[in-house]
């Protein structure tokens, strides 16, 4: 994955964590601050920190959480790239500027008060990026190794940006000790824009142990869109136009829309899809377990990815896939075996494969018995943190 044991030429920050040293018992008490969205924000991340704060990992190291959350933003569906901070509208811009404000000032004295060994910072891309970085740069001048994972859609991110703006982005990503992405075709992206740094892969994980996939008998089949507010990037419009096209057709299907705000309940009656879309508000974990439990399909046609952990969700579940090859996708599903892949933004695509899925009860149970199995193999919550616990031990023995 990377070069282990190398010096870093010119940064004289701090010596590599990588090389041969003997692995010896991890001191118990280390304490990590977890930098990120907690509770109530909802999302991959957030699903992230709470599965590792109660994971096997707490027996070793002390979480202390920092949460950044910011006020959601309802009824939106197109919260990407810089503009998503006007998404909201300006009364929330103003409350999410003040809380952003209250964390960075907060900060450094949680830091310093709390002790903490190692400070590890969740960050995406655009105005995500630019915020997590602020907090590095502080706990770097405080003396404290970090940690710095990132999912979003960084290439974009990084590819758009101006020659200046990229130069900046390298320099920072110098500063943690690690650099943790979620598959190798990221660590590939990002060893090519910061060939010197420490860069490691943690994918996403879900707790599989003792989970049990309930029967689906029911005579519709039931598939499942996760709207939020990117909806627009994870392929809503896509979803439905293929919907208009299969008017007529396989009338036993039935999409599930989750956490649909009030845009996209107007958009499927304006397109005349209320008999064949459900509309249901946005759910905590218990009831979107309970969706997915009567699922049969889940769909992700998205333009653009990190490592979406909605769908090791789906997976673990049991569901057959329709989803596109984008960001790490490729990586945690195979194509004809748990998947079938459409091209973004193909309508028609994407209707031939529901169709398809519909109409054939055998390749859907096929697909989701492989994922299930992919899941508990590759993606198991404990087996995939003891990647990080041997980060964070690498750390406290420098």
């Amino acid at each position: 994955m990377s070069t282990l044991g190398a010096s870093r030429p010119g940064s004289g920050l701090r010596p590599r964590i990588g090389g041969v040293r003997e692995v010896g018992a991890v001191p118990r008490g280390k304490r990590v601050l977890l930098v990120g969205p907690f509770p109530p924000t909802v999302g991959g991340v957030t699903t992230f920190l709470q599965n590792l704060v109660s994971s096997s990992l707490q027996q070793r190291f002390e979480f202390e959480p920092f949460s950044i959350s910011r006020p959601p933003k309802p009824n939106v569906v197109d919260n990407d790239r810089y503009r998503a901070v006007l998404s909201g509208g300006p009364g929330r811009l103003f409350r999410a500027l003040a809380v952003t404000l209250r964390n960075a000032a907060r900060f450094p004295w949680v830091v310093w008060r709390s002790k903490v060994d190692i400070v590890q910072l969740h960050s995406s891309d655009y105005w995500s990026f630019w915020e997590s970085s602020l907090y590095l740069l502080m706990a770097r001048l405080l003396g404290r190794r970090c940690v710095m994972r990132f999912g979003g859609c960084f290439d974009s991110f990084y590819e758009g940006s101006s020659g200046p703006i990229r130069a900046l982005i390298r320099w920072i990503l110098r500063r943690p000790d690690v650099v943790l992405v979620q598959s190798e075709s990221w660590r590939r992206f990002f060893s090519t824009i910061a060939p010197h740094t420490e860069i490691r892969i943690l994918p996403n994980s879900i707790a599989t142990s003792g989970a049990e996939v309930p029967g689906r008998g029911s005579t519709e089949v039931r598939a499942l869109f996760l709207c939020g507010s990117e909806a627009k990037r994870k392929g809503i419009e896509t979803v439905l136009a293929a919907l208009r096209l299969l008017d007529g057709r396989v009338p036993e299907l039935r999409v599930e829309l989750i956490a649909a705000g009030e845009a996209i309940r107007w958009r499927v009656d304006s397109l005349g899809l209320e008999q064949r879309v459900r509309l249901h508000d946005v759910c905590d974990r218990e009831t979107m377990a309970r969706h997915l439990a009567r699922a049969d399909i889940f769909l992700l046609p998205s333009f653009r990815e990190g490592f979406p952990n909605s769908l090791l969700e789906a997976m673990a579940a049991g569901l057959a896939v329709i989803t596109t090859p984008v960001g790490a996708i490729p990586e945690v599903i195979d194509e004809g075996v748990g998947a079938l892949i459409v091209t973004p933004g193909d309508a028609e695509e994407l209707a031939s494969a529901l169709e398809r899925l519909t109409l054939d009860a055998e390749l859907r149970a096929r697909f989701g018995e492989a994922n299930r199995q992919r899941v508990a193999r590759d993606f198991e919550r404990d087996r995939v943190f003891e990647r990080l616990g041997q980060v964070y031990g690498e750390l406290v023995r420098v």
